[in-house]
Formats: structure tokens, C-alpha cells, sequence
């Protein structure tokens, strides 16, 4: 398959590597695809009545290139000489409540209190249902503030840009990387998100955890779904608390690596073991956790460590610093070489999978299906033959 080439989605959905990100659904001019909440993952379905295989969807899939022979995102974008830093809310509730640090929440709340974006569509928990995400447009600080803190489950945050396309303004944009490089190829292929996207934030992803993985972790501290509103993964400080809420109440808690050792542990995407785009290297700016911070981090309040890329991104914090809504800092040299030379190191391991799965799904030379070693050729053959992958 080529980039160019009619066809829909279907093929990246039956090749168990659809990420879920949902620029399929957004691009469709027959609205053919939707995104189904499968048990572990989202994915995209294709209703082949409607679809008329004019391969728009293909056009804006960050997983097609895996099926396609491409190289991955790390190749295609070179990360240049992006500044770092250590960014936190001056606020110091958001900054507690914050994933790591409250940085994009006091960012984008500021920008808009600026009035230099009219929104941004942001992911959040789906009401009632606390094991699903719901992406949606935040145009108040008080949506800004709903959506903090980290979802660790399936998140198809460009459907939150079909709101974008119905109304005129300047917007922000956060996802992981995968669908920050689906909003890259959706401006590519209709102006119309190019003009109103002006920052795209991208968030640090090791990979997505299923859905059922946070249900199994409940089960495993005698939880029931059935008496829960909402769950807090991160908060109360760095790196947090994992809360389980039933109204206002807290019915479960307990420390954030004890929950996330769980959930990483739990079923693994096809997609996310392909991927080399752990710091969303296509976005204006991307953050995530400080881990190895020499001393850690301030009070236990937190920090995010920060790529700044684009002049888009560098303005806006140009500002928020200035008006005093966020505080930054300059991590250590060592530390940061020694953060990079971690994610190059993930990097290269994704590539030898990714030349792993060509040669034994694609009719590639038979020997680089050993590229990434015994072990990465277990693990992509059992992946691929699972057919409950979603």
C-alpha cells in the first residue's frame, strides 16, 4: 500500500495498528468512518456502504506509514535544536492538581484569558462513564480546568477538531504524538485547520494503557465500577495521587506508580510498540514528567519538562511568563543529554520493530524480521495474531 493509493482505514484496522486518534472520522467528506470504544481500545470502523474508497482517510492516518514501508516520525522529523526547560503554574493549585507541574492548563487558560486563542480542544473524562474519554472544544478557563490531569486510557482527541471546523477562531490543540502528527497531516489536507490551529501541544507518551486496564486495576483493590463517578490519575501533587471519586468522596487512593506500574503492565497496542514518537516531535511544544530530576522536584508540587519548537510555541510562553502565569526554570545539561539519549535509545528500538513487522506481515526480506532481536519477533507475531487486539 502507498500513501496514495484509494482505500479507507480498513486496512490500517485490520492490520491491528489503528491508534485510535480519530482524523479519519474528521476528514471523511461521507462521514463512512466512526470510532468504536472497543474493551482495550479505540479504533476506527468503516461503514463500507458509505464509503466510496477515495483514501482521504488514509491521507490523515498516522499509522498507515507502518503498513506502508515508511519511516517512522523520528526520521521524518528531526528534533533541530529545540529549547528545554522546566516549566511550572504559578498558580499552586493548578500546579498540584496538574499532571506534572500544571504547565498546559495555566498555559492554555492564559492564552485564552489573552485572547490569543478562542478555545482548544482538549480530552476529558466522559460524563457518568469513567473508564471512557470524551475530546472536546474548552472555550472557558473552567472547561481548561475540567480537562487537567492525565487520562490513562484511550483518548481519540481529534474528533474534538470537527467543533474547530465549524467555527471561526484561533485554537489550540493537544495530543500524544500519534495525533499530533494526524493534526499535521489534517492541515496539510484542509486549510481550513491550518488556519485555526495556531498551537499544537504535544504531551511525553510511552504508550496507551487499555481500558480494561484500569478496570482490572479497580477489580484487584475490590472496587466497583458500579459505585464510581470519576478517577483522578494523577494530583495532589508530583507525581501524585490515584483517586477514586464517587461524587465528591474519595472511595479508593492510593500512589500514582503503584496504580501505573498496573495499568503499563496490562494489554499492549500494536500501534503503540511501532511507534518512535514518545515527545510528540511534530508539535509546537511538548511536555511531560521530570523522571531523574536531580533533587526532584519543587515541594512535591511538580514540574514538566518541556521541548519548545516553533516560534508559535516560544511567543506564547514569551507571554504567560511575562504576565507571571507560569514559572520556568533551566533543567541541568547532564540530565537532559541523558533524558534525550533514553528516548533515541526508544527510538531505535521502535525502528527494529517496525522492520520486524514489514518482514513478516509485508513479504519484506525474511532476515530483518530478526532486526529487533528474538524477543521483539515473539512479541509482534503474538500481537498480530491476536484478534481481540481492540
Amino acid at each position: 500500500m502507498t500513501r496514495d493509493e484509494s482505500g479507507s482505514v480498513e486496512q490500517v484496522v485490520k492490520a491491528l495498528v489503528c491508534c485510535g486518534c480519530g482524523a479519519c472520522a474528521v476528514i471523511c467528506p461521507r462521514g463512512a468512518v466512526r470510532i468504536a470504544e472497543g474493551e482495550h481500545f479505540n479504533r476506527a470502523h468503516v461503514d463500507a456502504e458509505l464509503c466510496v474508497e477515495c483514501g482521504r482517510c488514509l491521507g490523515v492516518c498516522p499509522a498507515a506509514g507502518a503498513i506502508a514501508g515508511e519511516e517512522g516520525c523520528a526520521a521524518r522529523h528531526t528534533e533541530g535544536f529545540p529549547e528545554h526547560l522546566l516549566l511550572s503554574a504559578a498558580d499552586d493549585e493548578v500546579r498540584r492538581d496538574g499532571a506534572s507541574g500544571g504547565l498546559i492548563t495555566a498555559l492554555l487558560a492564559d492564552l485564552l484569558d489573552k485572547g490569543m486563542i478562542d478555545g482548544a480542544v482538549v480530552v476529558r473524562q466522559a460524563e457518568g462513564r469513567p473508564l471512557y474519554c470524551r475530546p472536546t472544544l474548552a472555550e472557558s478557563a473552567a472547561e481548561i480546568l475540567a480537562a487537567r490531569g492525565s487520562r490513562y486510557q484511550p483518548a481519540s482527541a481529534c474528533l474534538g477538531l470537527r467543533e474547530v471546523a465549524e467555527r471561526e477562531g484561533r485554537y489550540a490543540f493537544v495530543g500524544k504524538g500519534c495525533e499530533i502528527t494526524a493534526l499535521r497531516k489534517l492541515q496539510a489536507a484542509e486549510p481550513l485547520f491550518e488556519e485555526r490551529i495556531v498551537l499544537a501541544v504535544g504531551l511525553f507518551c510511552a504508550a496507551t494503557p487499555a481500558r480494561s486496564s484500569t478496570r482490572g486495576f479497580l477489580d484487584s483493590v475490590g472496587v466497583d465500577l458500579a459505585g464510581v463517578s470519576s478517577i483522578d490519575y494523577r494530583g495532589q501533587g508530583w507525581p501524585g495521587m490515584f483517586s477514586v471519586m464517587n461524587g465528591t468522596r474519595v472511595i479508593y487512593g492510593c500512589a500514582y506508580r503503584q496504580a501505573w506500574d498496573f495499568l503499563a503492565g496490562g494489554p499492549r497496542s500494536l500501534a503503540c510498540l511501532l511507534c518512535d514518537d514518545g515527545m510528540a516531535r511534530a508539535s509546537d511544544i511538548s511536555a511531560g514528567d521530570p523522571w531523574g530530576l536531580p533533587g526532584g522536584s519543587e515541594a512535591g508540587g511538580g514540574l514538566s519538562f518541556a521541548l519548545v519548537r516553533k516560534e508559535a510555541a516560544r511567543e506564547a510562553l514569551a507571554q504567560s511568563l511575562e504576565s507571571g502565569a507560569l514559572r520556568a526554570d533551566t533543567p541541568p545539561r547532564e540530565w537532559v543529554s541523558g533524558r534525550l539519549e533514553r528516548q533515541r535509545s526508544r527510538e531505535v528500538r521502535a525502528s527494529a520493530a517496525r522492520d520486524t513487522y514489514l518482514a513478516l506481515f509485508r513479504r519484506k526480506r525474511v532476515l530483518a524480521a530478526l532486526k529487533g532481536g528474538l524477543r521483539c519477533f515473539r512479541t509482534i507475531f503474538r500481537q498480530r495474531l491476536r484478534r481481540d487486539q481492540y
